[in-house]
């Protein structure tokens, strides 16, 4: 891949030292340089050398003895004593090789600049760009038109966030967005055109393509987010792909958040983008349809999911997750929906911070009360279409769900808000919908109801336009009436 390589042996310490030494002698290209170790698995172990066994299993102290013998090392045959053994092993070092080493160390220290001496150097690099700390970027009390979506119109939420990520990369110099094959897709490559891709002609780009392979976007964009750069300043990532491949990161994100915890002074903040989320990816199949990724995440300490029903919900739970400094799994559908309509009741669309919002009130008309938690845009609108008749029979409250998790924490932080939206006692009363895993809902619910109160999708599904998913989903408008009448009786 046109790399600059170095190969030593991996159990050389001296020749380690030795390829950084020559590196930037040698090679003056501005190619990167990968310095390749040759080790052998468990090297001198005992009968554990070059198996998986080296790598857990402690060798019995009779082993352990002939193993430090055979490394050069007077261990006593009866000693059992750590500390005894380490001052053996240190007695026997060579001071040579210490000292060379200390001395190279020093050398090199003495070649690092500054912090003044760097934030100098970066202001002169990034002259033209806004040195701001991005998690201290506010919403503005006025959004700016490009970030407003009118009501009514069908926006695609992906484009509401490709929207926000581009006028983020415009006010701060430490945003990255990074994406596959699919930033065109995702949009990505919204973000990715103010500073263009970090390229060997562009070296202080912000965008960043991974080509297939997302494991390997996850871990270098939530990564750069622990960093501190000179001055103090805080990266933050976005990285984006279909949401049904965001499995494929997990792992990568999991270590990200369990280092957010251990240490909580390289906090990092990034967006798991996970785009074309839902049934409505649908012409690429089941293999392309998110309907389970956010169960991963839902349950996974230090990241939460967020599913904004519209363009101007994404805008709203966009700024409140930058401000939190959070990490969020995002999702963002395909296809072009309904801005919805605010006003006669339907708050205000930062109300999708709360998690959840009463998008209906009852009626209070004597009848029989019913509560429908629906999260989902096009399960939105597909009930909507046949709330009349469900009217006929029920007074019928709509909770729009946005997020699970940020309705238990304002439960926690703003009981007094919560219980407005939801009281415990009306949690008997829910219907859960969602165009996925029917679990993302059950913190509206009561246990007891899961299984029959719960219209989701617990199957996979085939190709199709949306409407033809939908059917093959069984979550037509009127297939939604007959399983709530169903969930309620």
């Amino acid at each position: 891949m046109g790399w600059n390589v170095i190969e030593v042996d991996g159990h050389n310490v001296l020749e380690v030292l030795y390829a950084y030494q020559l590196a930037p002698k040698i090679f003056q290209n501005s190619r990167p340089t990968v310095v390749i170790c040759h080790t052998l698995k468990g090297k001198l172990y005992g009968s554990k050398e070059n198996t998986a066994a080296s790598h857990g299993s402690p060798a019995k102290h009779e082993e352990y003895v002939e193993i430090m013998k055979n490394l050069g090392f007077d261990i006593p045959g009866v000693a059992k004593e750590t500390m005894k053994d380490i001052e053996v092993v240190l007695k026997n070092i060579s001071n040579d090789d210490v000292n060379f080493v200390l001395r190279q160390m020093e050398k090199a220290a003495g070649k690092i600049k500054t912090e003044s001496e760097l934030v100098r150097q970066m202001t002169i690099a990034l002259k033209d760009r806004p040195l701001v700390q991005p998690t201290t970027i506010k919403r503005p009390d006025v959004l700016p038109p490009e970030l407003i979506f009118k009501e009514g119109e069908k926006v695609a939420t992906r484009k509401a966030a490709g929207a926000w990520y581009k006028w983020l990369m415009q006010h701060t110099a430490f945003f990255y967005a990074g994406a596959g094959d699919l930033a065109g897709s995702v949009l990505i490559n919204s973000a990715e055109g103010v500073y263009g891709l970090i390229t060997a002609k562009n070296p202080l780009g912000r965008g960043i393509r991974f080509g297939i392979a997302e494991q390997n976007m996850a871990m270098a964009s939530a990564t750069m987010t622990q960093d501190i750069l000179p001055g103090g300043f805080r990266p933050v990532s976005v990285f984006g792909t279909y949401a049904v491949f965001t499995t494929m990161i997990g792992n990568c994100v999991r270590l990200a958040v369990i280092n957010n915890h251990l240490n909580p002074s390289h906090k990092g903040f990034f967006i798991v983008f996970a785009a074309h989320d839902g049934p409505e990816t649908g012409e690429d199949g089941p293999t392309h349809q998110g309907l389970y990724w956010m169960s991963l995440y839902d349950a996974m300490p230090g990241i939460k999911v967020y599913k904004p029903l519209d363009a101007n919900e994404m805008i709203e739970m966009l700024f409140y997750a930058l401000e939190k400094g959070e990490p969020i799994a995002l999702s963002a559908m395909r296809p072009d929906t309904p801005v919805i309509k605010r006003g006669n009741g339907v708050p205000e669309a930062r109300s999708a911070v709360n998690g959840a919002y009463v998008y209906k009130s009852f009626s209070n008309n004597g009848k029989p009360k019913t509560i429908l938690a629906i999260c989902g845009a096009q399960m939105l609108f597909n009930t909507l279409e046949i709330l009349p008749n469900i009217e006929k029979d029920y007074d019928v409250k709509i909770l729009a769900v946005t997020s699970p998790e940020l309705f238990e924490d304002l439960r926690k932080t703003d009981p007094r808000t919560a219980n407005d939206i939801l009281p415990d006692g009306e949690r008997e009363l829910v219907v859960a919908l969602h165009n996925g895993w029917k679990g993302f809902l059950y913190p509206f619910m009561l246990p007891a109801n899961y299984e029959k109160r719960s219209i989701c999708i617990d199957t996979y599904l085939k190709s199709g336009n949306v409407s033809e998913v939908y059917e093959v989903a069984h979550l037509t408008p009127k297939e939604i009436e007959e399983k709530i009448f169903k969930a309620i009786k």
